[in-house]
């Protein structure tokens, strides 16, 4: 066992920096989302598991039940789908206009593709 690793019930404890993603996972090293995955927003489909890039048409907040949500519709040449942020009145650097990836699982509610909770990133989309 390392020195510096401090013990627990079932041995070293392992310390995560919730920062950077933990190497060894896959995932890219300048943020959580590998850009160079999305798809056309247009190609979507309910219960697909998807990430897609485009501009913030709008936002607004809505009751969901008890809570207060935030509605991001986000467009691209393809279409478009609402990002559901639940709980949320805000999100930092998010506004119309924005540049936006989003990955989640598409679900539907009223006759609309929406994505609840999603993973983001505000990065630029790569030409």
């Amino acid at each position: 066992m390392a020195e510096d690793a401090p013990a627990g019930p079932a041995g070293p404890v392992r310390v995560i920096d919730a920062r950077r993603p933990p190497a060894g996972l896959g995932w890219p090293t300048s943020g959580i989302l590998d850009l160079a995955a999305t798809v056309p927003i247009g190609s979507i489909s309910w219960r697909q598991r998807v990430q897609v890039h485009g501009r913030v048409r709008s936002l607004r907040v809505r009751p969901w039940g008890e809570v207060l949500t935030l509605e991001v519709v986000l467009v691209d040449e393809t279409g478009g789908v609402t990002a559901v942020f639940p709980g949320r009145r805000r999100v930092p650097g998010i506004r119309p206009g924005t540049l936006l990836t989003v990955e989640g699982m598409v679900g539907a509610r009223g006759n609309r593709l929406t994505v609840l909770n999603p993973h983001y990133d505000l990065r630029p989309f790569p030409v």
